[in-house]
């Protein structure tokens, strides 16, 4: 199977423009192409630029440790210069917002398969398909929850883009949403800036934090990647910790 898809990724290579070749894993495969793969990249090099996995799983503690560590049936697609993606996973899972931001914090990029089709993955649904009538409607209340998610990633794109976390789940962060809908996510800008996003009202307590100091706390928007300023936000700190 590896040569078959390193014949075709040669073919795709010929192209004019720059492309990038991947090949998808479904869960229970036989062959270990991840690591024949690193392999052989070490060695005499490939064509196929990484390999990813269709994992079709809503277990947000799988997905979160699929980004850097063995994970489904026992594989790392997080060795050597893989990219590890999660090519394709359900968009019925009504936990999607979750899923990808356990992605995300674990390393991993991450795809919705799919919109809508035949198949029973789709997060939208023909409004009714014994009439014929296909216009698309959400499959449930939580793709708005997913909208909403996509819409504050996409206010730190540039960061999500050409970073990655380097402490998978050891930095002490709590999130209490007052919305059990909403989730939140924090991006480390530099050494000493932080930003907080959350899709709804929340507390998020940083623990230890005081000892490095905090100069302030801002309240804002973004203007594409660039962040305005609103005011200061309260917080309170207990011990070594800071709440916001």
């Amino acid at each position: 199977m590896w040569e078959f898809c390193t014949n075709l990724a040669n073919a795709v290579k010929e192209s004019d423009y720059p492309v990038w070749t991947r090949s998808n894993d479904f869960r229970g495969v036989d062959a270990a192409h991840t690591s024949y793969n690193e392999k052989m990249r070490k060695s005499e090099g490939v064509s196929m630029d990484f390999i990813g996995l269709d994992p079709y799983s809503n277990d947000v503690k799988a997905i979160f440790k699929f980004g850097h560590t063995t994970t489904f049936d026992c594989r790392n697609y997080a060795t050597g210069s893989n990219l590890p993606m999660m090519v394709e996973n359900g968009g019925q899972y009504t936990n999607l917002d979750h899923l990808i931001l356990a992605s995300l914090a674990g390393g991993s990029l991450y795809n919705v398969y799919d919109l809508m089709s035949t198949d029973p993955h789709g997060m939208y649904v023909p409004r009714d398909g014994s009439s014929r009538d296909f216009t698309p409607v959400p499959r449930g209340s939580y793709v708005t929850d997913v909208r909403n998610t996509n819409k504050m990633l996409k206010k730190i794109a540039f960061d999500l883009a050409t970073q990655r976390p380097e402490i998978f789940g050891k930095v002490d962060l709590t999130y209490k949403p007052a919305d059990t809908g909403s989730v939140g996510i924090v991006d480390v800008r530099s050494g000493t800036e932080v930003e907080v996003l959350s899709t709804g009202d929340a507390q998020i307590t940083f623990s230890g934090i005081r000892g490095s100091g905090i100069a302030s706390v801002e309240s804002g928007s973004f203007d594409g990647s660039k962040w305005i300023k609103s005011g200061s936000a309260s917080y309170k700190t207990s011990d070594d910790d800071m709440l916001i």
